[in-house]
């Protein structure tokens, strides 16, 4: 049997799931667990078609991801995407007191042989805004949002301006390593939204999903801020 998908919203053409963290996004070999895997499993492949992520989240990351059911609406959806009418925004909890809100325009490489993005001018151009949600303790709740998608972006562009992501420990250093009980970085695909969108899409038009925080993030609040979750 499959393990559980958990579906935030399905039509005929779309799937949005909450993706736990710790799941493959997508198989990594024929036998390995994932969430594509799952809805594969789940949903079969009508007509033919084996239903397809449009975006992917790295294992250790949390939240919403979408999957395309059929071929049509995956077409529409890697239209819109580029033109920017898809909206992600990711909240983290990073380590130190990150300033109100800003930008982070740097250029990324990556290094496919050891998995690791780096800031380079040799790499192409990655920009994130950030704004701090709240405050306590030498922690700050971030919101983010990716203008563009590069592999580990938003890992690496606070790590760079010296705000790591706690559980970091990838690029994070010691900084993100000091709290006890963390065992992954603390991001998590928290908002999808959606503008005007094409015929086969328009039941998505000026749709929001937003995915509720995980008890890891949970745990690591104060209280009052744990019920924005």
């Amino acid at each position: 049997m499959p393990g559980p998908v958990d579906v935030v919203y399905i039509d005929e053409h779309v799937l949005v799931a909450n993706k736990p963290a710790g799941l493959l996004s997508q198989p990594s070999s024929r036998t390995s667990d994932s969430l594509l895997g799952r809805i594969v499993a789940i949903y079969g492949r009508e007509g033919g078609f084996s239903p397809t992520l449009v975006h992917r989240l790295d294992r250790n990351t949390s939240g919403l991801i979408m999957a395309a059911l059929d071929g049509i609406s995956l077409r529409a959806l890697s239209v819109v995407m580029r033109e920017r009418k898809v909206f992600k925004r990711y909240w983290a909890i990073v380590a130190g007191d990150l300033p109100d809100r800003g930008e982070i325009d740097l250029p990324l490489e990556k290094d496919t042989e050891s998995n690791i993005t780096f800031v380079s001018q040799k790499g192409s151009r990655a920009l994130t805004r950030y704004r701090a949600i709240s405050r306590w303790k030498g922690f700050t709740l971030a919101e983010m949002e990716l203008v563009t998608g590069r592999p580990h972006q938003i890992r690496v562009h606070l790590a760079a301006i010296g705000y790591p992501i706690v559980g970091d420990v990838k690029y994070g250093g010691l900084k993100a390593r000091r709290w006890e009980n963390v065992v992954r970085p603390l991001l998590h695909a928290r908002e999808l939204s959606f503008g005007d969108m094409p015929d086969v899409l328009s039941a998505l038009s000026n749709m929001r999903f937003i995915a509720p925080l995980p008890p890891d993030f949970e745990r690591l609040l104060p209280p009052k801020t744990a019920l924005l979750g």
